[in-house]
């Protein structure tokens, strides 16, 4: 059954944030990796609707494809901003909706961090009181996910002096994946609300 997740101002900084560690982990890797496919896909899908949004607000044959070429979300989210700022200035632009866009807008740009935690991390087991737990995790080459602490009053180089701030179960990659899906279909909504691709030009 499809969650009703609400995408909502009230809850753009709270709905995509990291688990914090500390959930058990799956004795299975391979539901992870399932998970992990599940939520990429989902998040490839709902930002093609994004990027024919971004076609929807550009007239240009090729924005939608433009968009895509660009691999930074931040700077994609800068720049179906601006696209944004340039439609609504129009005098026949529906003003109704942009509110809901950039709402969208910016609950995209704080999902993505979701995102790349699915798309870069490792899955990672170990064995704990005798049985095998399996986890998101990153990687000791990615120092930005890692906290440091001090040992005996240093810095240690070694992995072992790094905490964990944050891992996922695959039932904690899936709660992301219905989010990502409950976004799709926010921008779906807003597309739908928008002028068909290539009239955009003719909305003076």
């Amino acid at each position: 059954m499809l969650k009703q997740i609400p995408i909502s101002r009230a809850n753009l900084l709270t709905l995509w944030i990291a688990p914090a560690a500390g959930q058990r982990g799956d004795p299975d890797p391979t539901v992870l990796y399932a998970a992990v496919g599940r939520a990429l896909t989902t998040w490839e899908s709902a930002e093609d609707v994004l990027a024919s949004i971004y076609g929807r607000l550009v007239p240009e044959k090729y924005a939608k494809y433009r968009f895509g070429q660009e691999t930074s979300h931040s700077r994609r989210s800068q720049n179906i901003k601006r696209a944004t700022d340039t439609f609504f200035t129009n005098e026949g632009a529906d003003q109704s909706i942009r509110s809901g866009l950039s709402l969208v807008i910016d609950h995209f740009l704080a999902a993505s961090k979701r995102r790349n935690d699915f798309a870069h991390w490792v899955v990672q087991c170990f064995a704990v009181g005798g049985e095998q737990q399996c986890l998101l995790m990153p990687s000791e080459s990615n120092s930005r996910k890692l906290e440091e602490f001090l040992v005996d009053g240093k810095n240690s180089a070694d992995f072992g002096a790094y905490k964990i701030s944050n891992w996922y179960s695959a039932s904690t990659i899936d709660d992301f994946s219905d989010k990502f899906d409950a976004l799709k279909n926010c921008a779906i909504w807003v597309l739908n609300k928008l002028p068909p691709e290539g009239a955009a030009e003719s909305v003076v």
